[in-house]
């Protein structure tokens, strides 16, 4: 995580056992840092991603029954804005 002036403040570590695609694992990476800038209280964060397949995957409407769908039907489910709307 870094501020506006892009200085670090904090940063996270996951693991997640099972052998999943790449698409799956940035996935589950957006969910966990959703979650975790819920959790640390943050307002007005910028998510940076450099896997598009998975930002097409969060931006539409349909419902996937796949390990990743249900990553992104948990991102949707937190409800930040740019994500719902």
């Amino acid at each position: 995580m870094r501020d506006e002036n892009g200085s670090f403040i904090a940063c996270q570590t996951v693991t997640k056992l099972g052998i999943l695609s790449v698409k799956e694992v940035e996935a589950f990476g957006l969910l966990e840092a959703l979650q975790w800038i819920r959790c640390m209280g943050w307002f007005n964060v910028v998510v940076e991603m450099d896997a598009k397949s998975v930002v097409d995957v969060v931006l539409e409407s349909r419902f996937d029954a796949s390990e990743l769908g249900l990553s992104v039907a948990e991102c949707r489910s937190l409800n930040f804005p740019s994500i719902c709307s």
